[in-house]
C-alpha cells in the first residue's frame, strides 16, 4: 500500500516537474481566436493591395497610359479628371467601387460637418471651371505660337506641311492679305481678308471700317484705283515682296498693315490672367493643386466646418486607426490564446 502511495506521488511530483515555471497551457479556443484574427489581417492586406492597385490604374488613366476597363475605372478616371471629390470603397463581395462625394450621405458626419462639404464640392466646381478656361486658354495661345514658329520656318525655306501652311504660304506669295487664326475648337487656320467678312471683330463701327479698308486694297490690288494712305503703301509694299500682312485697327481705331506675330494674332479674350482663378481659401489652392497634377482628392471637415482636402493614396484609403485596431485584434487574440 505504501509503494502504491509512494509510487503515485512520484508521478504527481514528476509531471509537474515537466511543467516550467511561467509557462501555460494553451487553450484551444485561443487558437480559434489567433486563426480568425489572422485571417482578418490577411483580408487587410488584401484591401492593402486592392486600394494599390486601383490608385495604381487611376493614375495611369490620368496620364493617358492606361485605357479604362472596368466600370469604377471609367467613373473614377472620369471624376478625377473633371475635379470632382471622390473615395474608393471595397464592397463585402471585395469589388472596387469609385463613389463621388457628391452623391455621398456622409455618414458618420455631423449636420455641420455635411453642409461645410457639401458647400465646398459646389465651390470646387465653379473653381474647376475657371482653371479649365484659363487651360483653354493657354492651350489657344501654344497653338498660334506653333502656328507663328511654322510660319517663320516656312519663310527659311522649310516646306509647308499641312493644309493651313500650304494655303498661308500661297496666299503671302499671292500678295493678298492673310491672318493666322483659330476656329471654333481651337484649330489653326487661314483667313483671306480680301474675302472675310469680319464677323470676328465684335465692334460693328470697327467690323465696318475694316470691310471697308478691305475693299479699299482689292481695288487697289485690281489696279482699279490708285494708293493714297500710307496703310495703302505699307500692303502694297508687303504684296509686291511676298510678305505675309494683314489688315488690323490701331488703339485710335485707325486702319493699319500688321505681320503675323504671336501679339498681333493673339486675341485679347485669350491673354492670360495672371492671378488665375480666384480662390478665398487654403484648402482650395490645395484641391485646384491636386486637380491641376491629375491626382484624385476628397474633402473632409473638421468639427467646427473647416474643409480639409485628402489625397486619395493608400494611406488615406487604409486609415491609422485601422492599422491600430488589427494591433488591437493581435494582443487580444495573443492573451486569449495564452491565458
Amino acid at each position: 500500500m505504501a509503494s502504491e502511495i509512494g509510487a503515485s506521488g512520484a508521478s504527481q511530483i514528476l509531471s509537474a516537474a515537466q511543467q516550467k515555471p511561467g509557462s501555460f497551457k494553451i487553450k484551444t479556443g485561443g487558437a480559434v481566436d489567433i486563426r480568425r484574427t489572422l485571417d482578418q489581417l490577411g483580408a487587410d492586406a488584401n484591401r492593402q493591395r486592392i486600394f494599390q492597385s486601383a490608385l495604381t490604374r487611376l493614375r495611369g488613366i490620368a496620364q493617358g497610359v492606361i485605357q479604362p476597363e472596368q466600370e469604377w475605372e471609367t467613373i473614377g478616371g472620369f471624376l478625377q479628371s473633371t475635379g470632382q471629390p471622390f473615395t474608393l470603397e471595397i464592397d463585402e463581395k471585395g469589388q472596387i467601387k469609385a463613389a463621388a462625394q457628391s452623391e455621398s450621405d456622409l455618414q458618420g458626419k455631423t449636420a455641420r460637418q455635411q453642409a461645410a462639404i457639401r458647400e465646398a464640392i459646389t465651390q470646387m466646381q465653379d473653381l474647376v471651371k475657371q482653371s479649365d478656361f484659363e487651360d483653354t486658354k493657354a492651350n489657344m495661345r501654344a497653338e498660334l505660337a506653333f502656328g507663328i514658329l511654322r510660319i517663320e520656318e516656312m519663310k527659311n525655306y522649310s516646306p509647308p506641311e499641312e493644309y493651313w501652311e500650304r494655303r498661308f504660304q500661297s496666299l503671302a506669295e499671292a500678295g493678298r492679305p492673310v491672318k493666322l487664326a483659330l476656329d471654333g475648337e481651337g484649330n489653326k487656320v487661314v483667313i483671306d481678308q480680301l474675302e472675310h467678312n469680319f464677323s470676328d471683330v465684335e465692334n460693328g463701327e470697327d467690323r465696318l471700317k475694316l470691310m471697308r479698308a478691305r475693299d479699299e486694297l482689292r481695288s487697289i490690288l485690281r489696279g482699279d484705283s490708285i494708293a493714297t494712305q500710307a496703310w495703302h503703301f505699307s500692303a502694297i509694299g508687303n504684296a509686291s515682296s511676298g510678305d505675309d500682312y494683314f489688315l488690323d485697327l490701331d488703339e485710335a481705331g485707325n486702319v493699319t498693315v500688321q505681320r503675323n506675330t504671336i501679339d498681333t494674332v493673339t486675341p485679347e479674350f485669350l491673354a492670360a490672367d495672371e492671378d488665375g482663378p480666384e480662390t478665398t481659401a487654403p484648402w482650395q489652392e490645395e484641391a485646384l493643386a491636386l486637380y491641376n497634377a491629375g491626382k484624385g482628392f476628397h474633402f473632409d471637415a473638421l468639427a467646427d466646418g473647416t474643409i480639409t482636402v485628402v489625397e486619395n493614396t493608400l494611406q488615406s484609403m487604409t486609415r491609422d486607426d485601422e492599422i491600430e485596431a488589427g494591433r488591437q485584434r493581435i494582443q487580444s487574440a495573443l492573451v486569449s490564446l495564452l491565458a
